[in-house]
């Protein structure tokens, strides 16, 4: 290991520069959450291939332009003769991609989502893509790190070394120390990734255009997987997305007892990202160990006090937590990013792509998650469909028919022992599923293939964690848990209160939304434009009287609760005193919370009252 001697600042000089945040011992991971090696070197032997001259050659846009076609002009012929051997076009694609690295690394992996259009061998082996570990020079790095900072590297480093320990196509990761004593890792941005991200992107648009122009695989979308292309690389070519990402989860994940390093904000920027260096094992490192030396990994675990089902199930619910419950999951749980700690624990590195779904399809997911679970697979295939962008005029019967079967010999499978993992996953699922719907020319939302890659990559680890693994039964665990938090009284009483703000905000939209809709529909009714506003305009009048008179209720009710007064007042109207009393015990903030939203609702009814008379006197 080469280490960069830095020296001391001198005793006039203060000992952290402004720039380093001092970090309290709680941010760090806890000493006895560290488990013991299990690699001996964190140093990997293709990194000391190093990249001398990082300019963009000028013939490079016709060069990937043209090995692309040579290829997609291969494969189309190749893929019609009986013998063809989509595992070795899968190999050939592969090492293609993986030759012009950047942006094709993630274009490859999109295309790996698409077993429905693509044979599944095919896509297994773009799955497989990684980034070339080939790295830059240090000087370079250096320099990036201090233009970014203002500062040398011996003001902010107590020690840097020069030799990365990660390398790929759009970074490089080195270790130091700051000046506090703390380890961090430091992501250090290639200064060639903004020239590279330009060029291939015209590249693959071009591309794009070609495919949409002579409707290739039209049920793919072809330009909405370019769209899902820019979001990606606009994540990873700007570091302050990743840094802001580390923050959220690191919050949201506390709850799960998932740990997740800490980015020091002050010392991020968008081309450099420092955060605490862990002291992990990585799950690619475990699985590797466990299929070469299968009795030093058996010592291992027992020393670290980790049972590797109980691992699994614990990464299966986080992942189900982050995705149905936070609505904020990792979106890459390949096993380089998830990291072994002691007495069972997990640590989720790499967030440079995270995901967030809209609430109607995380609704429409959840649900159908939940009825495939309890059994009803009918609904389960109802509520996937409409996941989809769009169905075209199809037989539904035989559609729907064809998706029950498939789901139905999946639950049938998933409960067998003895069949491979493959056959067993929840990827299996989705990709028969996805080949049904294809053939009947219905695309598949890009949104939904971003979930489904989730999954996909999570596997590689849950079928090393889990002996004869029973999705079934992990998704009933995980739902019979979700229901225990979710019926915990903390969390009634946030629900309660978060609905009645959010019922506040929905009414606000709806009378600015639908009020011109209702307008509208009301001067088209069977009685007449006049008659039909009239008779809105009494409606509403009523309706805010109403929610005027609940909202009253509501303040006399606490009133009577908690002033002698009031109470003595109201007692001489029997009938009013007995409605107040009549109304259920709340706390005070409840009282006045449902009163402040009646009387909101009131004044919403009153104004389209008003609207719907404006209506009347124009006629």
């Amino acid at each position: 290991m080469i280490t960069s001697a830095i020296p001391s600042a001198s005793p006039s000089e203060p000992r952290l520069i402004s720039l380093i945040q001092k970090k309290p011992r709680s941010r760090r991971l806890k000493k006895k959450l560290v488990p013991s090696p299990l690699v001996k070197s964190l140093y990997r032997k293709e990194l000391l291939l190093i990249q001398q001259n990082l300019e963009v050659k000028n013939g490079r846009e016709r060069e990937v332009l043209w090995q692309l076609l040579r290829f997609v002009v291969w494969f189309n012929k190749e893929s019609k003769k009986t013998d063809f051997d989509a595992t070795a076009a899968g190999v050939r694609a592969r090492s293609l991609l993986e030759r012009f690295g950047g942006i094709w690394i993630k274009v490859g992996q999109l295309i790996s989502l698409r077993n429905d259009a693509f044979p599944i061998e095919f896509c297994d082996e773009l799955s497989k893509l990684q980034h070339r570990a080939v790295g830059f020079p240090v000087q370079i790095a250096r320099r990036i790190i201090e233009k970014e900072l203002g500062k040398s590297i011996g003001e902010v480093f107590q020690s840097f070394d020069d030799i990365p320990i990660a390398a790929a196509s759009i970074c490089q990761v080195h270790r130091g120390v700051l000046a506090d004593g703390s380890e961090v890792a430091i992501k250090v941005q290639r200064p060639d990734v903004d020239n590279l991200f330009e060029v291939d992107m015209q590249v693959f648009r071009r591309v794009i255009t070609w495919l949409d122009r002579f409707k290739i695989m039209e049920p793919v979308r072809w330009k909405d997987g370019l769209e899902e292309l820019k979001f990606m690389m606009r994540e990873e070519v700007d570091f302050r997305y990743e840094a802001d990402n580390n923050r959220r989860m690191r919050k949201s994940l506390k709850k799960h007892c998932i740990y997740v390093p800490y980015v020091h904000q002050k010392l991020s920027t968008r081309r450099i990202l420092v955060m605490e260096f862990l002291h992990g094992v990585l799950m690619s490192d475990f699985l590797e160990a466990k299929k070469q030396s299968p009795n030093l990994v058996q010592d291992w675990l027992y020393k670290n006090n980790i049972d590797p089902e109980k691992v699994g199930r614990r990464l299966y619910g986080t992942a189900m937590r982050q995705l149905l419950e936070d609505n904020l999951f990792h979106a890459d749980l390949h096993p380089g990013n998830i990291m072994l700690l002691r007495n069972n624990r997990l640590a989720l590195i790499d967030l440079g792509t995270i995901g967030q779904l809209d609430y109607e399809f995380l609704t429409l997911y959840k649900l159908s998650q939940k009825v495939m679970v309890s059994g009803d697979l009918g609904q389960a295939v109802d509520l996937g469909l409409r996941l989809c962008p769009e169905i075209p005029a199809v037989n539904l019967d035989a559609l729907r028919r064809d998706l029950v079967i498939c789901y139905r010999k999946w639950m049938s499978q998933a409960r067998l022992k003895g069949l491979s993992f493959k056959e067993k996953s929840m990827t299996a699922a989705s990709q028969d599923a996805a080949r049904v719907m294809y053939a009947y020319g219905i695309p598949a939302s890009w949104t939904l293939l971003r979930v489904t890659r989730t999954w996909s990559t999570l596997d590689a680890s849950l079928k090393e964690l889990i002996n004869d693994v029973n999705y079934i039964d992990l998704m009933k665990r995980y739902f019979k848990a979700a229901q225990k938090r979710e019926n915990h009284p903390n969390n009634i009483t946030k629900r309660m209160h978060k609905g009645m703000a959010d019922a506040v905000d929905a009414q606000a939209s709806y009378s600015v939304l639908q009020a011109p809709l209702m307008r509208r529909q009301a001067l088209t009714y069977s009685m007449g434009p006049g008659k039909a506003s009239s008779f809105a305009a009494s409606l509403f009048g009523l309706i805010s009287i109403l929610l005027f008179l609940i909202g009253l209720a509501f303040v006399l009710a606490l009133g009577t609760r908690h002033s002698v007064i009031i109470d003595g007042a109201l007692s001489h109207i029997p009938i009013a005193y007995d409605l107040v009393d009549s109304i259920p015990e709340f706390s005070i903030p409840m009282f006045i919370t449902f009163s402040i939203i009646s009387f909101i609702l009131s004044f919403w009814a009153r104004k389209m009252k008003v609207n719907f008379a404006a209506v009347e006197l124009d006629k």
